[in-house]
């Protein structure tokens, strides 16, 4: 289906794939690489996951994604609710940073988007209508699934435990390579 480069920081639920996430994109940024997209970060009480803050990659702007209390102008997704406005943003920083930066980051592509909800035109549009190298974090019991249903076929697949480091560093050279073609 397309040709971009995707990485896929693969884990599960809670293992560490956003925190991996952005450790890369701040040696990604530190090393001159412009990083677009955003990160959505866990909120927690009493070891339970109770919602998440949607954090655009480019200039921390944070918004509340969704909840496990049910809001009555949010949109039901699985447990959660969703904050519309957060949805809109999200797939907005999609489109306008893949305008003009490196690389892409998402957090997460998940089940929602094998549904085609959420995240899933945008995702679609970075893969179809840009050339641009993605990241993405994905759970390890779906990462199949999310290859096949985008088509995903130049994939290097980083688990949360890799070493940040030599991650990083593949990502510089291919980075580097596609800058000079």
């Amino acid at each position: 289906m397309n040709d971009n480069k995707v990485y896929i920081i693969s884990g599960e639920q809670g293992s560490g794939k956003t925190k991996f996430l952005k450790k890369l994109v701040f040696i990604l940024s530190k090393s001159g690489i412009d990083v677009g997209g955003f990160v959505s970060e866990g909120l927690w009480q009493d070891n339970k996951r109770t919602g998440f803050i949607l954090k655009t990659i480019k200039d921390n702007q944070q918004l509340e994604l969704c909840t496990a209390t049910s809001k009555s102008d949010y949109l039901s997704f699985g447990r959660f609710w969703f904050n519309p406005e957060a949805i809109r943003l999200g797939n907005e920083i999609l489109r306008k940073d893949s305008l003009v930066a490196d690389i892409m980051g998402i957090d997460e592509i998940g089940i929602f988007e094998l549904q085609e909800e959420i995240w899933y035109h945008s995702f679609m549009y970075l893969l179809t209508k840009t050339s641009k190298p993605v990241i993405i974090t994905v759970r390890e019991k779906i990462l199949k699934d999310v290859i096949d249903k985008f088509g995903l076929k130049n994939v290097t697949i980083f688990n949360y435990e890799d070493n940040i480091c030599e991650c990083a560093d593949l990502m510089l050279s291919n980075l580097s390579l596609s800058k000079d073609l």
